[in-house]
């Protein structure tokens, strides 16, 4: 991914409210030109953000079906090839999410595909942050990849969006052990996969202790652009949030993946918006985050169940206890 040499960035937000989905993403994706991006024919990489498995916490957590559906109807009247990606995660396999989320009805529907990155061929990179390891190969392979992100706070990173979402590409299953590096790995492998637009699902977003635990706050609202850093950055002035806080945002524009400033917004009325509650970094996520730099801790107390679970409550009684 090139420096932008435009004078500007342009984030376009559109309100959902009472409106046909596929509308309001058909006018987004024209207005960031996506013809421009994909041949006819071509094949498309979608990425949306699936980190939830509980069945309770899935239309607050991750990208919303309808949603995705309607990307795929208007890819589809150019696409020849559309596959929907993600990876496993540190407690589930990513199939799981896409039977909860009933993924299969989009290949009955528009021929698309499921894959797990995580059984992918990878392609290596001479990555120290990567520790050896790979990026999915089907990268490399697409005509254009698009991401799906969903518009939430993050404890870690502050903010999980358009550039957090490529964090899921990592075909690690215990890529939380690459958390020491995540304000800088992030933008790196933006940089290494290129994803060329994005399309931000703010119909449900969240606040507080997101990115899977938070509030949830409906916004009816789709933000889209061609600059993942100014779709960022403009996201977060959005629900009130400072983008200079956001550690991962500020080093992606410093490498020339986007702009942080100079973003010019074209958007329905948003000012309803309250501002967001910001996710705290309690001294418990200091704590797991500082531990699971370690494969012993992760391996065997975090994929241990029964660990886990006695870990979980003692933390959340603490918590608790903390704040009463």
């Amino acid at each position: 991914m090139t420096r932008l040499n435009r004078q500007s960035s342009e984030v376009y937000v559109r309100t959902a409210l009472r409106k046909n989905l596929t509308s309001v993403v058909a006018d987004l994706m024209d207005k960031v030109k996506w013809l421009e991006l994909i041949p006819s024919g071509g094949f498309v990489i979608l990425k949306p953000n699936f980190c939830d498995y509980r069945s309770d916490r899935i239309e607050d957590a991750n990208t919303s079906f309808p949603f995705i559906e309607a990307v795929c109807e208007v890819l589809s009247s150019r696409a020849g090839r559309i596959v929907i990606v993600e990876a496993d995660g540190l407690r589930y396999k990513i199939e799981t999410v896409y039977r909860m989320m009933g993924m299969e009805r989009l290949t009955r529907r528009y021929g698309v595909q499921l894959m797990n990155l995580t059984t992918d061929r990878v392609k290596k990179f001479s990555e120290p942050l990567l520790e050896d390891f790979g990026l999915p190969a089907i990268f490399s392979e697409c005509d254009c990849f698009m991401t799906l992100p969903k518009l939430k706070t993050h404890a870690l990173t502050y903010f999980t969006g358009a550039l957090k979402n490529q964090w899921g590409c990592i075909p690690r299953p215990d890529r939380i052990l690459l958390h020491k590096h995540i304000q800088n790995l992030i933008p790196r492998i933006n940089q290494l996969l290129s994803p060329r637009l994005a399309i931000m699902d703010a119909l449900v977003a969240m606040e507080g202790r997101g990115p899977t635990n938070g509030i949830r706050r409906d916004l009816s609202l789709l933000l889209a652009s061609r600059d993942l850093v100014a779709l960022d950055a403009a996201a977060m002035r959005l629900v009130g949030l400072d983008p200079k806080k956001a550690k991962h945002v500020v080093n992606a524009a410093s490498i020339g993946v986007g702009r942080i400033d100079d973003i010019h917004v074209d958007g329905d009325d948003f000012g309803f918006i309250k501002p967001f509650v910001p996710a705290r970094m309690e001294w418990t996520l200091l704590l797991m985050n500082y531990l699971a730099r370690y494969r012993p801790f992760v391996y065997h107390i975090l994929l241990d169940t029964n660990l886990f679970s006695i870990g979980k409550r003692m933390a959340m009684w603490l918590r608790k206890w903390q704040l009463s």
